[in-house]
């Protein structure tokens, strides 16, 4: 299999596993502990997607009907990992937005029911209140 296709597929399983996570309850299985575990039994961990350029192209045009579900495959993506990184203070220095600007684009997920599911919203929902953000 060539490198570049090895590539995708170790993205695509980061992707599943950062989803995953994003979907469970933060109180009983912290993003930070799971990637602390990973770093104790020496294994490499998920990459976190640190850009979020579709759920940001979501975000600018959810108001515009027909216009936003170009981009909403991705977003669904990128806002499980927004939810990893809102959570993880170690990721906090490499947040793609100011600070503001990622808790408004959060909020914009909360918002939305019918366009991102229960479990990451919840996460997300989980980590600005027990964080305070």
């Amino acid at each position: 299999m060539p490198a570049g296709e090895l590539d995708g597929l170790w993205e695509v399983a980061d992707d599943i596993f950062v989803a995953w996570l994003a979907q469970q309850d933060g109180a009983t299985l912290p993003a930070s502990q799971m990637l602390q575990e990973f770093e104790f039994f020496r294994v490499e961990p998920p990459i976190v997607r640190l850009q979020l350029p579709s759920l940001c192209a979501w975000n600018a045009v959810k108001g515009v009907a027909g216009s936003r579900e170009k981009s909403l495959r991705a977003a669904h993506v990128e806002a499980h990992h927004m939810a990893v990184l809102l959570e993880v203070q170690s990721l906090r220095s490499s947040w793609p937005l100011g600070f503001h600007e990622m808790v408004d684009l959060a909020l914009s997920v909360l918002g939305h029911p019918r366009s991102f599911n229960g479990g990451v919203r919840a996460r997300i929902q989980w980590t600005l209140q027990a964080q305070a953000l």
